[in-house]
């Protein structure tokens, strides 16, 4: 019994000892941290008004802070809110520990990161009486890549921009922190919603012309359609009720450039023929077959030029069933804009297909 008991007071006395080292390596960070206010000079710290609307103006925008930091043991991407000082230091290390063996090692890590012990030291006891922290970790397969919050929306969704330089990317994998400001009557942690991340590619270094748009028809027999002049979305024409399935989306800019990207810099789309099926072989008259089948229909003008493909009645099939690197390279332009089209929210409020197809 004596044994027992001296191995509980053993265990407890562990578990102090580390509490205690927890907390005082958290108020050396934050003593340091205030001391430096105002605007960081550290590129690798961002910045964002809350006033501001950006390119989405229809997503509330909150302060952020967007910095490089170490590895972290979370299933990327990840999320954590953190509602008051002491559990920034608690989230943190917890986070951590099984990539550095005491706190004081975390700390010293992280502390190489001149801008993360100066964003964290500025939330104290006061700013968490009405405002709460939420810490997404990232994952980037470069160093090159950056990532920002670009706004929260009402439901929890978290929308992150990812900028990829144009030109090729380095190898090495690179870990962010970006930490966003929310007040604690957000609706989204009022109603104990579950948060999300929608991240986004945006390209750097790309020029978008003032007159380009496009339109594109896409599905089985081309019943869904998009056209960035007039917004209109359209998830299916066959329904008996086609308003259900319509609404008008605005394009933010970085999502145009990404668009943008796929028909004139991923492919040339002015190269292409204006009646096209990407999966028909000329050189033995063979292409592909299926019932139903789809049709796409691709407008897009650019610098004074517009230029229309139609690929109407053509087979639904893979990329590696299109034909040479020129089909496979126009499937994959096609693919990319559908899924940015089918990934937003007004798409994903649409009811189910009335209809399906054999």
């Amino acid at each position: 019994m004596k044994r027992i008991l001296i191995l509980v007071l053993s265990v407890l006395l562990m578990v102090l000892t580390l509490v205690s080292c927890i907390e005082t390596n958290i108020e050396d960070t934050f003593s340091r941290g205030l001391q430096n206010t105002g605007t960081s000079d550290n590129p690798a710290l961002t910045y964002e008004d809350e006033s501001s609307t950006g390119e989405d103006d229809e997503i509330p925008r909150y302060v952020s802070h967007s910095i490089r930091t170490v590895e972290c043991i979370v299933n990327y991407p990840a999320i954590i809110k953190v509602m008051s000082k002491e559990e920034i230091g608690v989230r943190i290390i917890s986070t951590s520990l099984n990539s550095y063996e005491t706190p004081e090692e975390v700390w010293y890590a992280l502390e190489e990161h001149e801008a993360f012990t100066e964003a964290v030291g500025r939330y104290d006891d006061e700013y968490f009486e009405d405002n709460m922290l939420v810490f997404v970790f990232i994952e980037s397969e470069s160093g090159m890549i950056e990532y920002s919050c670009k706004g929260v929306e009402d439901s929890g969704i978290i929308h992150i921009q990812k900028e990829v330089p144009t030109g090729g990317l380095t190898e090495e994998v690179a870990y962010w922190h970006i930490i966003i400001e929310l007040p604690k009557k957000h609706p989204a942690i009022v109603s104990n919603a579950e948060l999300s991340l929608d991240i986004t590619e945006a390209y750097s270094g790309i020029v978008l012309p003032s007159d380009f748009s496009f339109s594109l028809v896409w599905s089985t027999y081309g019943i869904s359609s998009y056209d960035s002049q007039t917004g209109k979305l359209v998830k299916t024409k066959d329904a008996t009720d086609v308003g259900k399935y319509t609404d008008y989306v605005k394009l933010s800019r970085y999502k145009l450039e990404q668009v943008y990207k796929y028909l004139f810099m991923d492919i040339d789309i002015t190269e292409y023929p204006n009646i096209y099926d990407p999966f028909y072989n000329p050189e033995n008259g063979i292409g592909l077959v299926s019932e139903p089948s789809q049709t796409i229909i691709i407008t897009a003008t650019a610098n004074g030029i517009t230029k229309t493909i139609t690929c109407e009645d053509i087979a639904f099939g893979s990329l590696d069933e299109g034909y040479g690197d020129e089909g496979k390279s126009f499937l994959s332009a096609i693919d990319n804009i559908t899924a940015l089209l089918t990934s937003l929210p007004e798409w994903k409020a649409f009811p189910d297909y009335e209809f399906l197809y054999d």
